[in-house]
């Protein structure tokens, strides 16, 4: 299975970011709530594809945005 840097794609999470009318410094601010210390900057560089979130963070992003880890992942990278 390809790794969590490989298989994350930022174009994905900016897609399903603006679908739920989110901006970037709203979702850095739901996922500290959660105790994921992170800020406008970081989701940026997310979507951007220049870092890719932790695990622990993926599910915390995904849980925020009312989305399935997988929605994150391109599903290209994750078959087996």
């Amino acid at each position: 299975m390809a790794s969590i840097t490989k298989a994350f794609r930022g174009s994905l999470l900016r897609g399903v970011r603006e679908r739920a009318g989110l901006l970037q410094r709203e979702v850095a601010a739901l996922l500290t709530e959660r105790g994921v210390q992170t800020d406008q900057s970081v989701v940026s560089q997310w979507e951007n594809n220049r870092q890719a979130p932790l695990v622990p963070t993926l599910k915390a992003l995904a849980d925020v945005l009312g989305v399935a880890v997988d929605h994150l992942l391109d599903d290209e990278e994750t078959k087996p």
